[in-house]
């Protein structure tokens, strides 16, 4: 017997294939997403701008009758990151429009040059926080090397929350910053299915990446996203909607999401308290030194582990758990 999910998207006349892109990255492979529904033809992200990742997307659409990128309706971008968008410019090349959160434009637009001011805000972040010169060095190689595979393109059209793209008129533009701050998923309601993108991943915790507030004059004067509260209650948003699954951006579908939302949020709140009591016992300390005691055994993702750590940082600091200031060029944390 079919499932109530398969039964209603065939009477939506939908269907999804699942194109599994490999990164060359240590987050493995990306989930891109053909879906079909109404003569239309759209991609749901593409990964990063490799040889071995093209060749995969390529393959995966012409088993689905898809033999060149001109025949694609639309591209949609569900966030900035390079694995997700970095084949994006050769897709558009063949006369493919791309929508995303218009945010996303500072990603892969080179004329907004948002890699530079992303460059400068984690110059800037990484020396308040402390982290060591050689870290940083290597967190700053690190990004130009994931700027390398991302092929530069423009977002033709902006999706927000509570659109439905005229594409795919039976889902629902999410907006769901944490993960990264200029993110969208899809919610179909008549099937329950969400695809999320990196919001929630069956295998890992996503983690809620800082980035550098938009409208500064510069990477380096522009003030740091509160990503894990944003993540945190967009996760507790989700849990509203009655979603049965999750098609994510990397690995399997979440299954009976609303349990692993639910783990997430109780086990983000179980590293608050052991990030509490590093401060509490090392009072006056900078967020580097936190996340090396966090962290000892993972210094080769800097610029992951400090985000991490901030993150939770700032969650204790805005409950008034702990305050920070500025001492000789350096942020350092108390308790309160």
């Amino acid at each position: 017997m079919k499932n109530d999910i398969t039964a209603v998207s065939e009477r939506l006349d939908r269907t999804v294939h699942c194109i599994s892109v490999p990164t060359g990255l240590p987050v493995g492979a990306v989930n891109a997403y053909l879906i079909k529904q109404d003569g239309q033809a759209v991609l749901l992200d593409c990964g990063p701008n490799r040889k071995e990742s093209e060749t995969a997307l390529i393959q995966g659409l012409r088993t689905q009758g898809v033999y060149h990128y001109g025949d694609l309706s639309a591209l949609i971008l569900t966030h900035g990151h390079v694995d997700h968008v970095g084949l994006a410019g050769k897709i558009q090349s063949e006369g493919v429009p791309v929508y995303s959160h218009p945010d996303v434009a500072y990603w892969v637009d080179a004329a907004l040059q948002g890699d530079r001011y992303r460059m400068d805000f984690y110059q800037a972040l990484y020396t308040l926080c402390d982290m060591p010169e050689h870290l940083q060095q290597k967190a700053m190689s690190e990004f130009l090397f994931l700027q390398q595979l991302n092929d530069q393109s423009v977002v033709n059209g902006s999706l927000i929350d509570g659109d439905r793209p005229d594409c795919l008129p039976t889902m629902n533009v999410v907006e769901v910053p944490g993960h990264a701050q200029a993110a969208i998923g899809l919610w179909e309601e008549a099937t329950g299915t969400f695809f999320g993108g990196d919001q929630l991943i069956g295998r890992i915790s996503s983690n809620a990446l800082v980035e550098p507030e938009l409208g500064a004059a510069s990477g380096a004067q522009a003030k740091r996203t509160r990503s894990l509260l944003d993540y945190r209650n967009n996760l507790r948003r989700l849990l509203e909607l009655p979603i049965n699954v999750v098609l994510a951006g990397h690995g399997s579908p979440v299954e009976h999401p609303h349990d692993l939302i639910k783990q997430r949020l109780l086990d983000q709140e179980r590293r608050r308290d052991k990030v509490w009591e590093l401060v509490r016992t090392s009072p006056g300390e900078s967020a580097w030194f936190y996340t090396a005691q966090y962290f000892p055994h993972r210094m080769d993702q800097p610029s992951l582990i400090l985000s991490e750590i901030l993150g939770f940082l700032d969650w204790l600091e805005a409950d008034g758990a702990i305050c920070s200031k500025t001492v000789d060029g350096v942020l350092r944390f108390f308790i309160e």
